[in-house]
This record gives C-alpha cells, sequence and structure tokens, in this order.
C-alpha cells in the first residue's frame, strides 16, 4: 500500500471515530435533556402534593375556627338575651363584644379563607370595599369594647358607692358610642377606596402606605391596649390591697369582715378573668401588630 492510500485511510478512520463520538454526545444530551425534563416534572408534581396538603390543613384549621366563633358568640348572645339575671350593665359589654365577633366569624373570616384560597381576589372591588371597611371596624372596635370593659371593672371596684346604676348606664352610653364613632372613622378609608385591587395587581388590603398602616397600629392597637394594661394592674392591686386590708382590720366584725373577704374575693376572681381575657386578646392580635 502506498503512503497516499495509507494516510487516506487513516483520515477516513478519523473521520468515522469522529462522527461516532458526535453520535454518542448527541445521544447523551438526548438522555440528559430527559432525565432534566423528568426531575423537573417530578419537582412539579412533589410541588404541587405539598401545596395542596398545605391547602387542605389550612381550610380544615379555617373552618375549625369559624365553627367556635360561631358556636361561642352564640351561646354568649342567646345566653345574655334569654337569662335574666345575667342582663346586667357589665354584660351589656360582653354582649356587643360577641356580636362583634360573631359578625367576624359570619362574613370577615370566610372571606379572607377564599382569598387564601384563589391566592388573589376575585371577589371584585365593591366586595373589597365593604369587606375592608368591615374588617377594620370591627377589629378597632374589639380592642375598644375591651378597653371600656376594663375601665368599667375598675369604677365598680374603686368608686363602689359613687359609680351608681344610673352612672354606670349613662357611661356605657357614652362610651359605646365613642366605639363605634371612632371605629367607624378608622374604617372610612377603605369605603373610599383604600383597600381597592389595582388593576395590574388583584390583591385587597388596606392602605399599603407604611406611614398610615404605623399610624392605625398606633392608634387602633396599641395605645388602647397600653390604657387597658395600666388600668387592669390599677384594678388589680386596689383588689388585692383591699382584701389584705379586710383581712386585718381589727375594728370589724366577725359578720362584717367575712362578707368584706368574700365580696374582696369575688372581685378579684373576677379581674382574674378579665385578666385572661386581656391576655387572650393581646396574644392573638400582637402577630399581625408586629
Amino acid at each position: 500500500m502506498s503512503a497516499v492510500q495509507e494516510q487516506t485511510v487513516n483520515e477516513n478512520k478519523r473521520e468515522t471515530l469522529f462522527l461516532s463520538l458526535i453520535t454518542q454526545t448527541n445521544g447523551t444530551t438526548t438522555i440528559n435533556d430527559e432525565l432534566i425534563n423528568k426531575i423537573h416534572i417530578e419537582e412539579y408534581e412533589a410541588n404541587d402534593s405539598r401545596h395542596l396538603i398545605h391547602l387542605i390543613i389550612i381550610i380544615i384549621v379555617c373552618l375549625l375556627m369559624f365553627t367556635l366563633t360561631i358556636i361561642g358568640n352564640l351561646i354568649v348572645i342567646l345566653a345574655i338575651s334569654l337569662v335574666q339575671k345575667l342582663k346586667t350593665t357589665s354584660n351589656i359589654l360582653i354582649f356587643n363584644l360577641a356580636v362583634n365577633d360573631l359578625v367576624v366569624g359570619l362574613f370577615i373570616m370566610p372571606v379572607a379563607l377564599i382569598l387564601e384560597i384563589s391566592n388573589e381576589w376575585i371577589l371584585g372591588s365593591v366586595m373589597c370595599d365593604l369587606w375592608t371597611s368591615i374588617d377594620v371596624l370591627l377589629c378597632i372596635s374589639s380592642v375598644l369594647i375591651t378597653l371600656i370593659i376594663v375601665i368599667h371593672r375598675y369604677c365598680i371596684i374603686k368608686y363602689p358607692f359613687k359609680y351608681t346604676s344610673m352612672h354606670k348606664i349613662k357611661f356605657l352610653i357614652f362610651m359605646m358610642a365613642s366605639v363605634w364613632i371612632v371605629s367607624a372613622l378608622f374604617s372610612l378609608p377603605p369605603i373610599l377606596g383604600w383597600g381597592r385591587p389595582s388593576d395590574s395587581l388583584p390583591i385587597c388590603q388596606v392602605n399599603p402606605k407604611l406611614a398610615d398602616q404605623i399610624f392605625s397600629i398606633l392608634v387602633g392597637f396599641y395605645t388602647p391596649t397600653i390604657a387597658m394594661l395600666i388600668i387592669y394592674v390599677k384594678t388589680y392591686r386596689i383588689v388585692v390591697n383591699r382584701r389584705s386590708s379586710f383581712q386585718m382590720s381589727p375594728f370589724l366584725t366577725h359578720n362584717t369582715t367575712s362578707a368584706n373577704v368574700e365580696q374582696a374575693s369575688r372581685n378579684e376572681q373576677a379581674v382574674r378573668i378579665l385578666g385572661v381575657m386581656v391576655g387572650l386578646l393581646i396574644i392573638c392580635w400582637s402577630p399581625f401588630m408586629l
């Protein structure tokens, strides 16, 4: 074989080997693409499955909360409405708070669940204005009613003789009117369209400006909460000191001392229950206000 023929054969072998390598590379590339696509599909299915499980858990928890909120507040409303002994000035405030929370369970929470499921606002601008305004109204009034309950209990314990039934009624009428007026003022911005979803971003929330949010949180939550805690601590100290003074007084008869101590114990129990209510309010609201 001549040198030229041998060179031609070698070139043909190199070309065949090169084509073989290209074919193997293309095959490997195709296999890799198929594997990547398969991995992406499996990851998507896994994420979709986790999202579905997460969504089901949220729905179950929310439905349980709806049920407990509605049933619990209905029981309170019916009990105060039907039982004559429960129709007291103190329970008028509890009744208002129960009605407030009942509306939250019937309207605010179900709409919030729809928003959570759909992940966007689908109910239109009118419903957005209505939902956000009522939400703000009920949230502010809930905190303020609790503050009035604390003030009312303080007046009963601090001024047991001056704070008569007539004073209680006048006080409650004035304070409840103030609560709903202040709450209504806070709910006006959503009615004016501050929570309306934009055309480009289908969401529904109260005015997202940071300065407005800080002002609303400070005035609507932190200020009444701080006042609530200060008045509650004063009330509890009065109850404890008064019970101690009754027990140690040498000028009272046994019957009088027993009656006073018993009354002080009832007041202390009522104040402790009030403390639980205030504590639960702060615990439930704090995550949303931080």
